[in-house]
């Protein structure tokens, strides 16, 4: 794994989770990498990591539950090493749940129209907010659009930041990554 500590006391955590492991997921995920860096770069503490039989990891693909498992046990190491930290965060692919939604438009892989009917539909269930948004010449990859990604990305978890923040009397505007 690769790990990144903030200088901030009580900084935020974010743990980064990569694509599917039999389909070349791995750490050094281009996507994975820009979304950690985000994160770095807004100030959390942060941790990407290979899940069991990626790279150097041991033990066997397990389809799920042995996965499931690799992400409790960092999520549960970035926690005990942050102990002060005032909210944490969880980033990847194919995660459903409150959160952000980022597809692209040129997705060869994956429909573009039926994650924005997923959005819709995650929409509806009780307690679950789901932002979506489509870099219309994304690929699957996000070739030439990791700038994009990055920037919807930080945007989307600054303004979540501030909602969760206690409501002080604020001056100046919310910080935007241009």
């Amino acid at each position: 794994g690769r790990y990144h500590q903030s200088e901030k006391p009580g900084a935020p955590i974010a743990l980064i989770l990569h694509p599917h492991p039999q389909y070349g997921g791995t750490m050094n995920n281009k996507v994975v990498y820009s979304l950690f860096s985000c994160f770095q770069n807004l100030g959390f503490s942060v941790l990407r990591f290979n899940f069991r039989s990626v790279g150097r990891s041991q033990g066997e693909f397990e389809d799920g539950p042995g996965e499931l498992s690799d992400a409790t046990v960092a999520l549960d190491w970035l926690q005990s090493v942050n102990p002060e930290a005032r909210q944490c965060w969880i980033a990847g692919y194919s995660c459903p749940t409150s959160g952000l939604i980022v597809q692209g438009g040129a997705d060869e892989i994956v429909n573009p129209q039926s994650v924005s009917t997923l959005a819709k539909r995650l929409n509806v269930q009780r307690n679950v907010q789901v932002d979506f948004a489509l870099i219309e010449e994304g690929d699957h990859m996000y070739n030439n659009h990791l700038v994009d990604l990055y920037k919807i990305a930080g945007n989307y978890v600054i303004g979540a930041m501030q909602k969760k923040a206690p409501q002080k009397k604020r001056r100046g505007r919310r910080k935007k990554i241009e």
